[in-house]
């Protein structure tokens, strides 16, 4: 719009100059019918050059400016250079960038079209890979549940295990992504019961050296299953079913490792686990209360459990609503 106004200014003012003088008229004119096919669309340069000409007519029959002194002969003849100026200089031009402009406006229709379809496409393929992502961790899921079924018939020990670990590395502050990789990956560090007997799983007394042993192996069992995984999530339940019965001390089994030469996964579930068992019901005993398992964590703290792993239990206790572990005794 400033454009168009100025243009008009312009255009006035220099018609006033030309037939205030003996400027040649169509010359002056003609960066005008320039200006307004280069910048305005075809119908606003159509209305240019017929102001132009009315000018122009105006002057001839008026004698005006270049037009002094003009034979009518003369002065049609300007009228006609005029308006051959504008029908080869303005009109045609203006068709050009006419056509120019609806190019460049399909060209950017089109540029939109596609972001609008690619965006489209991005959302499809998001919401395809959410989809994935859900499946694979309800599959993860039934299979940590598959583990405990039958020495917990509900499940319920393997998911607590989880949150329980998940809270334990948020205290330990790290980072909030391995945070939900653990809450995700604990779940699955007894998988390997799947290959115990029921006798022994399930043997309400002491189990014997030899018996013990073979429960041992459940670790590695686990590991085997879990084993040559391609997702971070299966690598790390892999580390987690092979490491959460070392101990702090170095007489853990299944590899005898000590202190901080235990993966940290293994180190926050082997508390977490112990935890839950102690105030958990399973067939063979009766659950215990959170002060006796709190005992047995803070003495094991130094020999069986790392003792900043203690420390972070035990805030996490201070944290937790009360109650909040009141329902884990009835499961």
């Amino acid at each position: 719009m400033l454009e168009r106004a100025l243009f008009l200014v312009a255009l006035l003012s220099i018609s006033w100059i030309v037939f205030g003088d003996q400027f040649p008229f169509v010359y002056l004119t003609v960066p005008f019918l320039v200006w307004a096919a280069l910048r305005f669309d075809q119908r606003e340069t159509a209305g240019v050059v017929v102001l132009l000409t009315l000018i122009a007519v105006w002057a001839t029959i008026r004698h005006l400016g270049p037009l002094v002194g003009a034979t009518p002969n003369e002065s049609l003849l300007l009228l006609q250079a005029f308006m051959g100026t504008a029908a080869l200089v303005a009109l045609p031009l203006a068709s050009v960038m006419a056509e120019r402009r609806s190019a460049d406006q399909k060209t950017t229709d089109l540029h939109l079209q596609l972001r609008g379809q690619n965006a489209l496409l991005e959302l499809r393929v998001r919401e395809r890979t959410r989809e994935l992502e859900d499946a694979y961790f309800e599959m993860v899921e039934r299979l940590a549940a598959a583990a405990e079924f039958r020495d917990d018939d509900t499940g319920e020990h393997a998911k607590r295990v989880g949150e329980m670990s998940a809270a334990l590395a948020s205290n330990l502050g790290l980072a909030a992504d391995e945070v939900e990789l653990i809450r995700r990956a604990a779940p699955l560090h007894d998988v390997g019961k799947i290959g115990i007997p029921d006798r022994i799983l399930l043997k309400p007394g002491t189990l014997v050296p030899e018996e013990f042993e073979l429960m041992k192996t459940h670790v590695k069992v686990g590991a085997g299953i879990l084993s040559e995984a391609r997702s971070d999530l299966l690598r790390l339940a892999e580390e987690i079913a092979l490491t959460h019965h070392e101990r702090w001390d170095g007489t853990g089994y299944p590899r005898g490792l000590k202190g901080e030469a235990i993966p940290l996964s293994g180190r926050i579930v082997a508390v977490a686990d112990v935890f839950d068992a102690i105030i958990s019901t399973r067939p063979y005993r009766k659950a215990r209360s959170i002060e006796e398992a709190i005992d047995v964590i803070e003495n094991g703290a130094g020999t069986q459990f790392d003792p900043k792993i203690v420390d972070a239990l035990m805030a996490h206790l201070g944290q937790a609503p009360s109650g909040h572990f009141a329902d884990a005794g009835r499961i």
